[in-house]
């Protein structure tokens, strides 16, 4: 009875192209995602029978070198921020990092922060990559994949993905490199070695409040040139919807983003508690639209017409889109992320 209609509607609209959807996911992703989530949930210590997560806790060799406990470099929605090569190397690595013995008791970290293969880290002589800084960890991409190919203890289902997903790499990574996608993503990961530790959410004096300039409320995110590049229920959603930033109080579930970062706000919610939404990259913007249409059908400053304009306009939304031209969706929310970001 708690569950809010928004989350109600949400579900039954997920549900309804799931099959479909699954159908089209590449092999063994979906049980890598729960593999995750179990190991999350029980810790390394327990996590399951799955042999493939036998390396979650890898064992130390020698007084010189050791391995990290399994950090996991990329999440799913981390899949539309690269290319295929590039998200699915990334998944074969783990941080590593390099000691030097200095008295009995201690040992320092020499070197940068380097990655480790996930398959042969049990091995003395496990292959290592170093890198320098975000830039050079993108460039070392390709590198990592190769030795992947060749290493002997890598899965043959893994060479097979890697040497199919080599063929659309130059392609899928020019788009991100364009996008910006790609470039975010190898600064998340870069932070995570850089630290060695799991990102955790901000405390509130820990959070910035000056990386992200101030936005205009009254600058117009969409403009009628775009109008054909997405249906006319997606483009009637993103009206509604003005740009903001996060301020530092009513902030509530987006606590793991910057003061600052900007956002989308209902056009039709009042006083500081107005609906606003954040996404960390166009791509889940693009995925995860739907929760403004959701409030807005909810929301009770939306005039009724606006209401019933928009399930009008949904009605027909499906078929319309399969008519659309390959790409044009994502064009249209990459320039709505530009102009959010100052870019454009």
């Amino acid at each position: 009875r708690a569950t809010p209609d928004d989350v109600k509607n949400c579900l039954e609209e997920f549900k309804e192209s799931r099959n479909s959807q699954k159908s089209r996911l590449k092999q063994g992703y979906h049980k890598i995602f729960m593999d995750r989530v179990w190991n999350r949930l029980h810790g390394p210590q327990n996590g399951g029978n799955d042999p493939s997560i036998k390396d979650v806790t890898p064992e130390r060799h020698g007084a010189s070198s050791q391995a990290s406990n399994f950090l996991c470099l990329v999440t799913e929605e981390d899949k539309c921020s690269t290319s295929d090569l590039s998200f699915f190397t990334l998944m074969q690595v783990q941080p590593y990092s390099l000691f030097q013995t200095t008295t009995k008791e201690h040992t320092k970290e020499v070197a940068f922060p380097g990655l480790v293969c996930r398959h042969c880290v049990l091995n003395s002589n496990g292959r290592k990559f170093f890198t320098t800084s975000a830039g050079h960890l993108g460039e070392l991409l390709v590198t990592i994949a190769n030795h992947m190919t060749v290493c002997k203890d890598c899965p043959d289902d893994v060479k097979l993905q890697i040497n199919k997903f080599s063929s659309t790499h130059r392609a899928q990574i020019q788009f991100h490199l364009f996008s910006g996608s790609h470039k975010r993503l190898m600064n998340r990961v870069w932070n995570q070695l850089s630290t060695k530790k799991t990102p955790k959410t901000p405390s509130n004096d820990q959070r910035k409040t000056n990386e992200y300039a101030k936005v205009d409320p009254s600058k117009p995110l969409v403009t009628a040139r775009e109008e054909k590049l997405v249906t006319p229920f997606t483009f009637y959603t993103m009206q509604q919807v003005r740009p903001c930033n996060l301020e530092k109080s009513g902030n509530g579930s987006r606590s793991a983003f910057e003061y600052g970062f900007p956002g989308l706000e209902c056009i039709h919610c009042k006083g500081r508690n107005s609906r606003k939404f954040f996404y960390r990259t166009p791509e889940i913007l693009a995925g995860n639209y739907a929760h403004v249409p959701n409030h807005l059908m909810g929301c009770i400053g939306c005039p009724p017409e606006v209401k019933k304009t928009l399930s009008e306009k949904k009605q027909d939304h499906v078929s319309q889109k399969l008519s659309l031209d390959k790409g044009s969706q994502r064009i249209f929310f990459n320039l709505i992320w530009m102009r959010l970001h100052g870019q454009r």
